[in-house]
């Protein structure tokens, strides 16, 4: 049996949707929360024992997007890469926050005080970024 040829339709449908999940930073838990459930702007969350907590804390979005070892990038995580493709910043390691923006256009970026790019799956195969923390444990 050979393999069937992907639908065209199926193909773009896989790289337009994406998974929707969330993650919050619990204060009183000190622990990152997944699996977060968001309806009419109310966040909770169930733990092991089926005990319902209220999230008021900063609810953080999966961008769809992996890092090389396919670690989840959420808004919020701390990205570290080495510059690869640029001759006069070739080996220069780089640590920066993911954020959600909404402007001309909307999506995750990264960057600090005095640089912003554009998070992409184009840019993540080519610089290879992983994630080391997040903006709750981990030093910028």
């Amino acid at each position: 049996d050979s393999p069937q040829p992907m639908n065209l339709r199926s193909f773009f449908m896989q790289k337009i949707m994406r998974e929707i999940k969330f993650r919050a930073w619990h204060e009183k838990l000190n622990r990152m929360i997944y699996n977060i459930s968001v309806q009419n702007s109310i966040s909770e969350w169930y733990d092991e024992t089926g005990k319902c907590w209220c999230i008021e804390d900063d609810i953080e979005q999966f961008t769809g997007l992996q890092d090389k070892n396919g670690v989840d990038i959420y808004e919020g995580d701390i990205i570290e890469h080495t510059v690869v493709n640029d001759p006069a910043r070739i080996g220069q390691v780089f640590r920066n926050k993911i954020e959600y923006f909404n402007g001309n256009t909307c999506g995750w970026r990264f960057g600090n005080k005095s640089f912003r790019k554009k998070l992409t799956e184009n840019w993540i195969f080519n610089q290879e970024p992983i994630v080391i923390g997040n903006i709750h444990t981990t030093e910028l």
